[in-house]
């Protein structure tokens, strides 16, 4: 059903009457900042583009200017996610898919061309008994094949690739301990 306009006497600011609502005819205003012309809400003398950047303050770090609603820039945002500034954070400490517990290291040689910053903590633990970084070809081994054990008596250093799993002889042994423990 279409709706009728209607006269509404003298008054030429209302145009219509459309489902008992009043429509008035607003006027465009000229912002004072830009010129640019624009439909007010209110009494506001500059336009909306022109009152969101007004808003707008400077990043603390860097001085460029920042979304009213937030307190750094885009950029300097970016930078503060990563390590205790991240959301996310767990204390540096995380799990890996695969079971293995890495620690936040920013400044290990090998988190240096990587996107994550965290190191393998049965590496860590390695590297500081042996007193040096493992070298390309050097890896970590669980003895008993417990990702999470990362004792220096269960971890060994092993040059070159080795096979998943573990040591038939490592696995009896530690089978062997464990029932005299707790059989």
């Amino acid at each position: 059903m279409r709706h009728k306009k209607h006269h509404l006497g003298s008054n030429p600011s209302i145009l219509y009457k459309k489902a008992n609502v009043m429509h008035t005819q607003k006027e465009y205003r000229i912002c004072k900042t830009c010129g640019r012309r624009f439909m007010p809400s209110s009494r506001h003398k500059d336009c909306p583009r022109c009152r969101y950047h007004l808003r707008k303050s400077p990043c603390p770090i860097c001085g460029r200017l920042s979304s009213p609603d937030y307190i750094l820039c885009k950029e300097c945002s970016r930078k503060q996610q990563h390590g205790e500034m991240n959301g996310n954070w767990k204390g540096g400490e995380v799990y890996e898919t695969k079971g293995y517990k890495m620690i936040w290291s920013p400044l290990h040689p090998k988190a240096e061309n990587r996107k994550s910053k965290y190191i393998f903590e049965h590496t860590l633990i390695m590297e500081q008994h042996i007193g040096r970084y493992l070298k390309d070809k050097e890896h970590v081994h669980h003895k008993n094949g417990i990702k999470r054990d990362n004792r220096i008596e269960n971890l060994e250093l092993w040059t070159g690739n080795h096979p998943t799993g573990s040591r038939v002889v490592d696995l009896l042994e530690w089978a062997r301990s464990f029932i005299k423990e707790y059989g």
